[in-house]
């Protein structure tokens, strides 16, 4: 997988786009008296000592100025690109992080995750490695969620723990949040150890002109010359800035946008967050299943506890946690079926599955056979458990449609059910994605959670309603709960129980059991 970077600059940009389309629309932008906003998870923004200054400034512009503009002639960013959560090309740099850590008690348990070829750290370290002049210009590195909090409020915004749990540079105090200075003293000493050496079989080989000119184009010239030692005012975990509660409240906004847009001088600004809190937020707050292409997992911990290799742990509403797990075998394997066993075809070509072929396809199933016909219905390789491709499956073959969707039905139910452990016992849980809506599914999940399901409405739109909840919430000073009931529905009829057949909750139990004992067997 090759480098995905963004441009900081637009980054910027769609923050006045976002209120010029507002205008058009004819939202009423005086009234609004709380703003809140998530980001995608991940990216990362690197900004150099004129960024506050240009933060500064955009309180004083006319109607006429651009937030572009501005921070570019004040030359604001220190990296011209921004490192997205598609990115995976720090295998190296996470391995490292995972290794230099292992004394201190493993990653895991001073953050808790694993490191991740996403997350900040290691980015940062791929940087540090490439371009160390670079960093040593930059003044401030910020998640987008706090960058966009930052140009809202017209200051430096801290991160709040939705998007600062998803750096490996956090502390897992999630009452008293903040970036770890062991992680940051250990990513410093152990890039300062690799331009030593990289120094020292520099000197071994080149002259001292030559030596002088490379040092000036990679960066270590000030390093060499401070024996290894990195400037006070540009310490990792300085150049973090802080971290804060999920909404916290930052400021008022940003004059910028009073002149400019018309809004209200005394709206607040909240503590951005990252896209997935947001939206378990903007779902309700409860198990949220989400079955599109891939199948996530995304819920309440019970009790905040590291991951245990499947999930992510990322910080949510004040003192709370939550775990995101996600299933690389979701709708794609579904949507292949349909064509094998509905269509009579091996190509999976892009025509679109029309609802009468769903319909088709749920009426193979045979109910009383469900947990009796299991299968590992890894398509692609699967990453929850870590398994390669490869259909397998268990007492039959591919040829009996019937048999191979009802397995299909049970057994990608019951690979979510068997991975749920960082969520414990749920009062309901709700559905989304495409196979959301799929009657047979949200029964199997009552059945194997054990627990009430029913299928969101808007969930396409959870993460921006989920800011717009906790704007609503600051606003009207109600709890998180009461926020919630006024606006995340369901679809009228979705709602669905548990069976009451006690025959087939056996079987299906059975069928579970079976279906964890053929997983541990392929691992």
């Amino acid at each position: 997988m090759g480098n995905a970077h963004t441009s900081p600059m637009m980054l910027l940009e769609v923050h006045d786009a976002i209120f010029q389309r507002m205008a058009k629309d004819n939202v009423p932008l005086p009234e609004i008296s709380a703003l809140k906003v998530d980001g995608m998870q991940h990216c990362t923004v690197y900004t150099g000592s004129q960024f506050p200054h240009a933060l500064q400034f955009s309180h004083h512009v006319g109607r006429n100025s651009s937030l572009d503009t501005i921070f570019r002639n004040y030359g604001a960013f220190s990296r011209h690109t921004s490192p997205i959560w598609e990115d995976a090309t720090t295998r190296n740099e996470a391995q490292e992080l995972t290794d230099i850590l292992k004394t201190e008690g493993g990653i895991e348990n001073l953050t808790a995750n694993n490191a991740e070829l996403r997350f900040p750290a290691a980015q940062i370290m791929k940087w540090m490695k490439q371009d160390y002049a670079g960093y040593l210009n930059t003044c401030l590195i910020q998640v987008l969620s706090a960058f966009s909090t930052s140009v809202l409020a017209g200051k430096i915004a801290p991160v709040d723990t939705g998007d600062g749990w998803g750096t490996n540079l956090n502390t897992m105090d999630i009452l008293s949040p903040s970036f770890h200075i062991g992680i940051t003293r250990a990513i410093e000493q152990d890039i300062h150890m690799l331009k030593s050496r990289k120094f020292s079989d520099m000197t071994g080989t080149m002259g001292a002109t030559d030596i002088q000119s490379q040092l000036f184009h990679t960066g270590l010239t000030s390093v060499i010359e401070q024996d290894i030692q990195v400037p006070e005012d540009r310490r990792l975990f300085d150049l973090l800035g802080t971290m804060t509660s999920y909404d916290a409240v930052v400021g008022r906004v940003n004059n910028y946008f009073v002149k400019k847009y018309g809004l209200n001088p005394d709206a607040l600004v909240l503590a951005g967050t990252g896209d997935n809190p947001a939206t378990l937020l903007g779902a309700g707050g409860s198990l949220v299943m989400s079955l599109g292409s891939s199948y996530t997992l995304n819920g309440v911990q019970k009790n905040t506890v590291p991951t245990n290799g499947e999930d992510n742990v990322f910080g949510y509403t004040p003192g709370r946690t939550m775990s995101l797990i996600c299933f690389t075998n979701g709708s794609k394997v579904r949507s292949s079926f349909v064509h094998k066993y509905i269509y009579g075809t091996e190509d999976t070509d892009d025509r679109e599955i029309s609802l009468a072929d769903w319909d088709e396809f749920g009426k193979k199933v045979v109910r009383d056979h469900l947990g009796k016909y299991i299968m590992l219905p890894y398509q692609l390789a699967e990453t929850v458990p870590v398994a390669p491709a490869g259909i397998v499956r268990q007492g039959f073959d591919d040829h009996d449609a019937a048999k191979n969707i009802t397995a299909l039905y049970f057994s990608q139910m019951a690979a979510l059910a068997a991975h749920a452990r960082p969520f414990g016992k749920q009062e309901r849980i709700y559905l989304a994605g495409g196979a959301g809506n799929d009657p047979i599914m949200r029964q199997l999940a009552a059945d194997l959670f054990d627990t009430k399901t029913a299928t969101l409405q808007d969930y396409d739109v959870a993460a921006p309603l989920g800011c717009a909840i906790s704007a609503m919430r600051q606003a009207l000073r109600i709890p998180y709960e009461e926020a919630t009931r006024m606006f995340v529905k369901t679809i009228p009829g979705t709602e669905t129980l548990p069976t009451h057949d006690g025959q087939l909750k056996k079987q299906l139990q059975e069928g579970l059991a079976a279906y964890k004992k053929l997983e541990a067997a392929r691992r």
